[in-house]
């Protein structure tokens, strides 16, 4: 797959096939976070399942009932805001 080319295909809002992923950040059976050569992407919607996976090709398939997909930052990119403090260094400040 060229480097910097990303695919998506959504069959019927249950399936769907992305093309340019490099990691799977978390999933669960509403939310599915991924990597991708263009940045983020985060799937919604109901009963999500990852039906198959190929990071050496770059290959994901998504199933269930899928209500929204947004493109953002990569996640790998994201950290967090207090990094290194814990919660009360945070609160005794």
């Amino acid at each position: 797959m060229e480097e910097n080319k990303q695919t998506l295909t959504v069959t019927d809002r249950n399936r769907l096939h992305v093309d340019g992923v490099s990691s799977v950040v978390s999933f669960d059976s509403e939310r599915i976070e991924l990597n991708g050569v263009l940045g983020g992407i985060t799937v919604e919607g109901e009963g999500l399942t990852v039906a198959s996976l190929n990071l050496d090709q770059g290959q994901v398939s998504i199933e269930g009932q899928i209500t929204a997909v947004a493109y953002g930052k990569s996640l790998a990119e994201k950290t967090p805001r207090h990094k290194g403090k814990t919660i009360l260094n945070r609160l005794m400040k």
